[in-house]
């Protein structure tokens, strides 16, 4: 697999939170070839595929990508036919107004709409943003009759948008969190099943669900596989040029950040740190002070406790239709997951 080549399928698949049947039937067909076991899903629409069971004794690796993405949720419909939402997820408010969306409702095929929003030449200078759950989506019908033969309360809205490349490397879109992620994840099970008679450890991948909501969907089928260490895959900012300069964040092109954290486990993440150095894969550090805001928080806690490490790919214009990430970035932190897989299992690569 090819990682431009698995962000463009994986983008363009819905998947907004508590609604990610499509994109997680989509991720189990593209694990079913490298799992040595039945991909299973669960009552959640998490994906989770073994790589290699552990034998007694043994470490259990758990490579772990959320594969929910924001949107927005139907709350109701006006008697004039426009829809009213709620967000699902961390929207971007600032960037919603006047942005062409589609709505997953009753048709096979999504119902194309448009973010409401007052024109500029009557808009009132003192009038702000409105707030995500007072938006308005225009799908064309003017009467609430019309409208309930496509769109029921309950159905979720993403962006209309594809994913597109940019030069070199990069690419930019929708839902790049965290399917680029996922693409890392996917990658690194690829590279590790056609080694795998030479690990000592078990690998199990997982693809959860619900994270832009509170990782409920990882929470529960993390401690259903009950690993014994773990890396979470997620995006963290990079670097803009309206940023401050004394905020840390990581640069494009420059490798996958390795994160430390009071809930992350440190020598996991100077281990990553030295497998990094000893390969030759360009890296960054992530310094957080608490949580990390990712699936990883979750994951260390559940039974006893997990040896967690995170991997951030880094992003420009999180929780925005025009997300950036370098491509490069995704290859090279699926490369550091395969080293230390071997590592922990006192292989030989």
């Amino acid at each position: 697999m090819d990682a431009v080549e698995l962000i463009d399928i994986l983008t363009q698949i819905r998947g907004v939170s508590g609604e990610e049947t499509a994109v997680s039937e989509r991720i189990a067909q593209l694990c079913a070839p490298f799992s040595e076991q039945p991909v299973r899903t669960d009552h959640f629409h998490n994906v989770i595929c073994t790589i290699r069971p552990p034998k007694e004794g043994e470490p259990h690796l758990l490579l772990e990508a959320h594969l929910d993405e924001i949107g927005f949720m139907v709350s109701s419909i006006a008697d004039d036919g426009l829809l009213r939402v709620v967000p699902c997820g961390g929207v971007d408010r600032r960037l919603q107004p006047a942005s062409p969306v589609l709505v997953w409702g009753k048709p096979q095929t999504p119902v194309p709409g448009v973010v409401g929003y007052l024109p500029p030449s009557l808009d009132d200078p003192q009038h702000p943003t409105p707030k995500a759950d007072e938006m308005v989506v225009d799908i064309g019908y003017s009467s609430k009759e019309k409208v309930k033969t496509l769109v029921s309360p309950g159905d979720r809205i993403t962006a209309d948008m594809e994913t597109i490349r940019l030069q070199g490397t990069r690419v930019t879109g929708k839902a790049l969190d965290n399917r680029s992620g996922c693409a890392a994840v996917l990658l690194a099970g690829e590279m590790i099943a056609a080694c795998r008679d030479r690990l000592r450890c078990g690998v199990t991948l997982l693809f959860g669900s619900m994270e832009e909501v509170g990782s409920v969907g990882t929470r529960s089928a993390a401690y259903d596989i009950s690993p014994t260490h773990a890396i979470a895959v997620d995006v963290s900012f990079s670097a803009t040029h309206d940023m401050s300069p004394q905020k840390y964040t990581g640069k494009l092109g420059d490798g996958p950040m390795i994160g430390y954290s009071p809930v992350l486990s440190k020598d996991l993440s100077r281990y990553l740190e030295k497998q990094a150095r000893k390969n030759s894969i360009p890296c960054q550090t992530e310094i957080m002070g608490g949580r990390t805001g990712t699936d990883a928080d979750a994951i260390a806690i559940i039974r006893g406790g997990v040896k967690t490490g995170l991997l951030s790919i880094p992003q420009r214009y999180m929780h925005t239709p025009v997300e950036v990430i370098d491509t490069e970035d995704v290859r090279q932190t699926a490369m550091l997951m395969l080293f230390y897989a071997y590592d922990l299992g006192g292989g030989v690569l």
